[in-house]
């Protein structure tokens, strides 16, 4: 799937609605770095014009690996459910 480049983090409250925490909603995985670290690829920047082509198609690679698809995690590798092929483009997904 490629290297891992962003953490989403969620807040999950208890039964009496009240913040439990911080927990890991997914990862932002593949794609090139410099989409990530730019913006591009979580459209957190919009231009300007030649930067955004130069990230377009790493951007467009970059995927959504949901927490709960997630069977193990290791200090180089995070072993998941399925091969990826089914996972939501990053560009498309709402921030949970």
């Amino acid at each position: 799937m490629g290297r891992v480049h962003d953490l989403r983090i969620t807040r999950r409250p208890d039964q009496d609605g009240r913040p439990r925490g911080l927990f890991v909603a997914g990862l932002a995985v593949g794609g090139g770095r410099l989409a990530h670290a730019w913006g591009f690829a979580e459209r957190r920047a919009t231009g300007p014009w030649l930067l955004r082509m130069m990230t377009a198609r790493a951007a467009r690679a970059a995927r959504y690996l949901p927490a709960d698809r997630i069977v193990g995690w290791g200090p180089e590798v995070i072993r998941v459910r399925s091969d990826g092929a089914d996972l939501p483009r990053l560009l498309d997904v709402v921030e949970p």
